[in-house]
């Protein structure tokens, strides 16, 4: 699919916007007429629900509101398709990195960094444990015996790619 971008004129006012992510799953667009908030929740490892909440501005006229909105619906059915295309490319074995147009994909490149640098924090406390780390397990349950038995299991189960002969 082509993405296409067109240039709203800046000098309009019903297109002007601030944007704010919170990292890692919301973001929050004011314009002069609604604001929206748009959370992004993970449901497997290959899919995602997104919820949008609007709010009107009550100074809105009915015509600038639904202008804005159908605005916004196209962009983000838009990004839509463009994310499912990129997942199917993905689960074909198909990955390319394009690059983003950094004036008009600024939320994606700052997003894509946040996850970049939050993974590579992680990875690096892993490293200095020498273990991994589930965020959200309960520190009582790593440290009971059968983190022992997980450990010795994690590394039967990383040797099976290289002795075939451990495999279940």
């Amino acid at each position: 699919m082509r993405h296409f971008i067109f240039n709203k004129d800046q000098a309009d006012g019903q297109f002007r916007r601030a944007i704010a992510f919170f990292h890692p799953t919301t973001s929050v667009t004011c314009t002069d007429n609604f604001f929206y908030i748009q959370r992004m929740f993970p449901t497997s490892a290959i899919t995602s629900k997104i919820e949008c909440e609007v709010y009107r501005h009550q100074n809105a006229g009915d015509e600038e509101f639904a202008n804005i909105c159908a605005f916004y619906k196209q962009v983000l059915d838009e990004d839509n398709e463009l994310c499912e295309g990129a997942q199917k490319n993905l689960g074909a074995g198909v990955f390319t990195s394009g690059n983003l147009n950094p004036d008009k994909e600024r939320g994606p490149l700052f997003f894509q960094e946040q996850v970049r640098r939050t993974l590579a924090e992680h990875r690096s406390k892993e490293q200095k444990l020498g273990r991994q780390i589930w965020p959200a397990t309960p520190v009582a349950r790593l440290d009971n015996p059968s983190a022992d038995d997980e450990a010795f299991c994690s590394h039967v189960d990383a040797c099976t790619s290289t002795k075939p002969g451990l495999a279940w």
